[in-house]
């Protein structure tokens, strides 16, 4: 191989390096654009979980409620079917 084929293979294996390097480069901002998506969506999901669970009963509001009875087992049962 001559000086300047040796020199052009050099060439060439510096600019593959470079594209490697760049892709590794790209490939790692994307492995940090998949994280930032997944905490995203974790926060997210662990506010609607904390939504869900932060139920709010009003024992003022009978309008779902067929009959007026406010016995004990009625209002849990009730409190109970509008989880749902």
């Amino acid at each position: 191989m001559g000086w300047a084929a040796l020199q052009k293979h050099h060439t060439t294996n510096d600019e593959r390096r470079t594209t490697n390097d760049e892709r590794r480069t790209t490939n790692d901002e994307r492995r940090t654009t998949n994280d930032e998506r997944r905490t995203t969506n974790d926060e997210r999901r662990r506010k609607t979980n904390d939504d869900e669970q932060t139920i709010r009963y009003d024992d003022d509001d009978d309008d779902n409620d067929d009959d007026d009875d406010n016995d004990d087992s009625t209002s849990a049962l009730y409190r109970f079917l509008r989880l749902f």
